[in-house]
């Protein structure tokens, strides 16, 4: 049993060669990863068909909405292993291989970061999984609805760049404190401020805190207290 790897010299080479107009052929550069089976919920062609007409119901002009929604796409039917969430040369794969054209909408310019060479926050494919996949509330009646709020900087500043996101009922009371139910399209702290104030001074708190309180150990109405004190004086 297994999942497809590709190594990252191997997917610089393919994406230069993509860079300069050839023709991208990563097959035989392709390793076979001992791992528990990796079974797609549905076939990756037809993900892929599915993610293209998100993109192109929003477009370049709403990326953040395409961004929400592709997340829940891609984590609900891509179904990937621990083994291969965790190895980076599956996402290069998929980034280059069969998941590449979506890649190439979403970016006009494309990077290398783009497609898994570099961090995994500026890959779309692993910046989409996880955050669907650290923000899931199973015993919510839309376990996805978490993974829809806030936009592109919240995600890439104050959840998938922060470590505390690893907490998961932490990162399910930041989300319900910022975006309040009554009304999720207006953030409760500034999303933007400066040191002194806003989302970006309530992170820094967080990390701090972080450091002397055993947030794992927390339910999240406790992890929302928490935030409720830290963020007091707070511009809002």
């Amino acid at each position: 049993m297994s999942h497809p790897s590709l190594p990252a010299l191997n997917a610089a080479a393919a994406f230069d060669a993509l860079q300069s107009g050839e023709q991208v052929l990563i097959e035989s550069a392709v390793v076979q990863i001992q791992s528990p089976n990796w079974d797609p919920k549905i076939e990756l062609d037809d993900l892929l068909g599915e993610l293209i007409d998100l993109h192109a119901a929003y477009g370049l002009q709403a990326n953040a909405t395409f961004e929400s929604r592709a997340c829940v796409l891609l984590h609900s039917n891509l179904a990937p292993t621990a083994d291969a969430v965790a190895d980076p040369g599956f996402w290069r794969w998929l980034s280059l291989g069969p998941l590449l054209p979506i890649i190439e909408l979403r970016h006009e310019s494309l990077r290398p970061e783009h497609v898994g060479l570099g961090s995994p926050w500026d890959a779309l494919l692993s910046r989409l999984w996880f955050r669907a996949d650290l923000s899931v509330d199973p015993d919510d009646e839309d376990p996805y609805a978490l993974a829809g709020l806030g936009d592109l900087d919240f995600w890439r500043s104050h959840v998938l760049r922060a470590d505390y996101s690893a907490c998961r009922q932490l990162l399910r009371a930041l989300l319900r404190f910022q975006f309040p139910a009554e009304n999720e399209s207006k953030p409760r702290l500034k999303p933007s401020g400066s040191s002194e104030g806003g989302m970006r001074a309530l992170a820094k708190r967080i990390k701090l805190r972080h450091a002397v309180v055993a947030f794992e150990l927390l339910n999240e109405a406790d992890c929302r207290l928490e935030l409720e004190t830290l963020a007091e004086g707070l511009d809002r």
